[in-house]
């Protein structure tokens, strides 16, 4: 097994890295990942504190081949860290990225087979045989970002999660239909 470990990698040939059974390291900063490194740069300015932690990603691509069906399998370790504003107190929180895939690589694989595969491949689907690396690990870092970001728990937010919580939820809480019910009585009172 051939193995390389260098940001040099920008492509890599599909069937010759499988042939060679190639592992690939790289490792990707906020100027390889701009997507990533926009969406923390914009979180950071509506943050209420907290230290920003550009996007720092490692990650380890395995390739080989696979038979019937015919695809590369491409095997993806990521690690990494980036912040963003917890959903609770708005101060910054790491985000840990940590993302294990095995992706069927290739040009117009059909869905149904790949389902009756054992193994769990997600399908890349490719035209040609290169592929850029730091494009899929930046899609890949992206599909994988949190629906919710929050700190671990309660006690390791800042002063608003906390004064939030504190807070009487029924005496903050506005019911705007609540004479609603009066008022249509009223009314028929009226047509009648």
């Amino acid at each position: 097994m051939a193995s390389q470990a260098a940001n040099a990698v920008a492509t890599v040939v599909l069937s010759e890295a499988a042939e060679r059974q190639e592992q690939v390291s790289v490792h990707y900063g906020a100027a390889e990942l701009p997507r990533l490194a926009a969406l923390v740069e914009e979180a950071a300015k509506d943050a209420a504190g907290g230290e920003v932690i550009a996007p720092d990603v490692c990650a380890v691509l395995s390739f080989s081949e696979h038979e019937a069906p015919s695809f590369v399998a491409v095997s993806v370790q990521i690690k990494g860290v980036y912040t963003l504003p917890c959903q609770r107190c708005l101060e910054l929180v790491a985000v840990n990225v940590k993302i294990d895939q095995q992706l069927a690589v290739g040009d117009g694989l059909d869905g149904t087979v790949l389902e009756a595969l054992e193994a769990d491949f997600e399908q890349w689907d490719l035209e040609g045989d290169s592929l850029a690396l730091v494009e899929l690990v930046d899609e890949l870092v992206m599909l994988d970002l949190p629906l919710v970001v929050a700190h671990a728990t309660l006690e390791d937010c800042g002063p608003l999660a906390t004064q939030l919580a504190g807070d009487d939820v029924a005496a903050v809480s506005q019911r705007p239909f609540a004479g609603l019910q009066a008022l249509m009585a009223d009314n028929d009172k009226q047509d009648n």
